[in-house]
């Protein structure tokens, strides 16, 4: 049988800055239920590739394949739809309206009204496949840092998401939260996403990836 093609391929990806190379000729590509870690030191280029891939930044260089298929991603929306959700180090929540009025910005439902029985029924699938639980009801300025995260990637989820990309996801988490997290990512390959996890502190990339790619001034230094 043919190998299937990756879930995400990234071919040759180059970035720049005026005179300062942040990614030159990188690979990377991530299969259904594998989590990667994208591991390197600050300044790597490890958050530009993923802006990269997430439509943030147009490559000067390199191309994206989501199953086999070339795409073009020039915007958070093309990413959406491609079924690539991104949790930054920096949440983007709307801190006045509650957890599932979060999560319904933007979706349409029956006759251009808020489907909250329809959001209300999504929020206890995902709490329940995957531990990531929240009170619907709650205002984002009511909730944790690691509730405010964990909202962020069922946001993601919510719209889809087939790959999941998260930045530095432990830096605000408690180290009881991390293992919560840490289930929660695997409970989602184990159902086929991908999931891209990056990182400087190696104990957790060995801890919870399949395998890893290395960035180091731009470039994979190894993997």
């Amino acid at each position: 049988m043919p190998t299937p093609a990756p879930l995400i391929e990234m071919r040759g990806i180059t970035k720049s800055f005026g005179a300062v190379k942040a990614n030159e000729a990188v690979d990377l590509s991530v299969a259904p239920g594998e989590i990667l870690g994208l591991l390197g030191e600050n300044g790597a280029g490890k958050t530009t590739l993923m802006n990269v891939l997430f439509g943030a930044y147009a490559p000067d260089a390199g191309e994206i394949l989501i199953q086999g298929k070339k795409v073009r991603i020039t915007s958070s929306a093309d990413a959406l739809a491609a079924g690539i959700g991104m949790v930054h180090q920096h949440f983007h929540l709307a801190p006045r309206l509650t957890v599932l009025e979060n999560l319904l910005i933007g979706i349409p439902g029956k006759s251009g009204r808020i489907d909250r029985a329809g959001g209300l029924a999504r929020l206890a699938e995902i709490g329940r496949q995957h531990g990531l639980t929240l009170d619907p009801d709650l205002p984002v300025s009511a909730l944790s840092v690691g509730e405010q995260q964990r909202l962020e990637i069922v946001k993601a989820l919510f719209r889809g998401a087939k790959l999941l990309i998260l930045d530095e996801p432990t830096a605000v988490l408690a180290p009881s939260e991390v293992d919560g997290l840490f289930s929660a990512l695997r409970s989602m390959a184990a159902q086929g996403l991908g999931i891209i996890f990056i990182s400087h502190k190696l104990n957790e990339v060995r801890a919870l990836t399949h395998r890893c790619t290395v960035l180091r001034h731009g470039r994979v230094a190894g993997r």
